[in-house]
């Protein structure tokens, strides 16, 4: 009787430490996705009732179809769930990719704090150098006021570089939230940021709440529509943005097949022989690279940095960042 007692509290222990660890694997595993856009209340009722029914059904050979069920109808929900901020972590997710793993994902995102359960906007702390930038992001009005990992990748190749930015003139094309032109300041150059008509808003706030304080170089916000200057396009009359740049920095400019032809103009108007052109940018297509095959018509070189020379940490396979230049 003794050895029998013996016997069935230990298959009870075994079952028990076996539907704990079924539990905590729902943690693990499933939770971190809903929870990576830090509102998924909506799930969580339906979280609690899964995995309690999960766990007693692992104390039970005859209920193991049941919670093969249960985890599947899971796993399919956390997939499926429509919770508030989806659209935020569609775009944190592609973070994963880059290199250093859980710590690029995490170090950057650590402070990203949604406003409110039902709220769009959402900030991101940044490095850069030995100063944090706050960006607000809002995910309601458009793609240009979400900070794109391009963006991230540019800023960090900028910060190992070793570039002297110090009364450089620069302009920032497409400045989405402003993280570049912001951190290319505070290294003492003079920026120009710009984004198409009514889009500045975001980007005037955020280069003041960040620069207003200190701010080594100086900086400024223009509206721009791409071209050829006294052309006018979909997105209004064309903006003349002048020559005698140091150099010209984007981060994911060609993502529209309509608008890169117009960028290509405005590079060619704004360029002179001593402008530097560098460009971030995800690959999503393979159409994309006929920007590239594109240069050489249009009288311009490029360069693909090798990977050497990039951050160790914040790099990914799909990024790339090119050097442009004018032919001579």
């Amino acid at each position: 009787k003794a050895a029998a007692f013996q016997v069935r509290c230990c298959r009870c222990c075994f079952r028990l430490v076996h539907g704990l660890v079924a539990w905590t694997s729902h943690l693990v595993i499933a939770w971190p996705l809903p929870c990576a856009c830090w509102s998924c209340l909506p799930i969580t009722p339906t979280f609690i009732m899964l995995t309690r029914f999960s766990f007693r059904a692992n104390f039970s050979r005859r209920a193991s179809p049941l919670c093969c069920l249960l985890r599947a109808s899971f796993y399919i929900l956390c997939f499926t769930s429509p919770v508030q901020g989806g659209s935020e972590l569609l775009h944190l997710q592609p973070a994963f990719s880059l290199r250093g793993g859980q710590h690029s994902f995490f170090s950057s995102h650590q402070d990203c704090v949604m406003t409110e359960a039902a709220s769009t906007i959402f900030y991101e702390n940044f490095d850069f150098g030995t100063n944090t930038f706050r960006i607000k992001q809002d995910t309601s009005t458009g793609h240009a006021a979400v900070l794109w990992d391009a963006a991230k990748v540019l800023v960090k190749y900028f910060e190992v570089s070793g570039i002297e930015w110090k009364d450089k003139r620069v302009l920032d094309l497409g400045s989405g939230c402003g993280l570049v032109g912001i951190c290319l300041a505070s290294a003492g150059a003079h920026v120009t940021m710009t984004e198409l008509p009514g889009h500045t808003s975001l980007l005037q706030e955020n280069v003041e709440n960040n620069l207003k304080a200190h701010c080594p170089g100086s900086w400024q916000v223009q509206e721009c529509v791409w071209g050829s200057p006294g052309e006018t396009t979909d997105w209004g009359n064309v903006t003349d943005m002048g020559q005698g740049w140091d150099f010209i920095v984007g981060s994911d400019l060609i993502y529209s097949d309509a608008s890169t032809p117009h960028l290509l103009k405005t590079l060619q108007h704004s360029m002179d022989d001593k402008t530097s052109f560098v460009l971030s940018f995800e690959l999503r297509r393979e159409k994309d690279l006929d920007f590239l095959r594109n240069i050489s018509k249009c009288g311009l070189a490029f360069q693909k940095i090798p990977e050497k020379e990039l951050h160790p940490v914040w790099q990914a396979e799909e990024i790339g960042i090119f050097k442009i230049w004018k032919k001579s």
